[in-house]
C-alpha cells in the first residue's frame, strides 16, 4: 500500500489523498488530476502542491492579506474588507460577489448574526462572523 496525492497540475489544488495498492494510482486518479506518491501527512484543506525542479512538493496555503474593522455593527454601518485577492468569491446573505478591486463593503438593514465566506485558491478560505445590532 502507498499514499498517493492527486492534484490539478495547473493550480496545485489537491483533489484527493488515498492509501491504495501500488499499481492502482492511475485507475484511482480523478479526471483532470495528476498524482505522486508521498510519505508525508497531507491535508487538502490547508495545503497545496507546488511543482519545482525536484518534482511535486507539499506546501501550506497562506492566509489572505485581509484588513477589516470590528465585526460588530449596527444596521446603519457597513463592514469594509480590504486586501481581498482579485477573483476571490465572497458569499454573504445577499448572494455572492466576485471581487475585482480588492475591497467589499457589506451591511445589513436587519439585525442578526451573519457569516461572510471569502474563498480564493491558493489562499486559505475565511469565514467572518458578523453581528449586526439595531441602530
Amino acid at each position: 500500500m502507498i499514499d498517493v496525492v492527486y492534484y490539478e497540475s495547473a493550480t496545485g489544488l489537491i483533489t484527493g489523498v488515498k492509501n491504495i495498492q501500488e499499481g492502482m494510482e492511475e485507475s484511482n486518479c480523478p479526471a483532470g488530476s495528476v498524482w505522486f506518491a508521498t510519505t508525508e501527512q497531507v491535508n487538502p484543506a490547508t495545503q497545496r502542491v507546488v511543482v519545482g525542479t525536484d518534482g511535486p512538493e507539499i506546501f501550506n496555503r497562506s492566509e489572505m492579506p485581509l484588513s477589516y474593522g470590528s465585526l460588530s455593527l449596527t444596521t446603519e454601518d457597513d463592514l469594509v474588507i480590504t486586501g481581498i485577492p482579485a477573483g476571490a468569491t465572497v458569499t454573504h446573505p445577499d448572494g455572492e460577489d466576485v471581487i475585482t478591486d480588492g475591497e467589499l463593503s457589506w451591511g445589513s438593514a436587519v439585525p442578526g448574526i451573519f457569516i461572510l465566506t471569502i474563498e480564493k485558491f491558493p489562499y486559505l478560505g475565511v469565514n467572518l462572523r458578523v453581528e449586526v445590532d439595531p441602530a
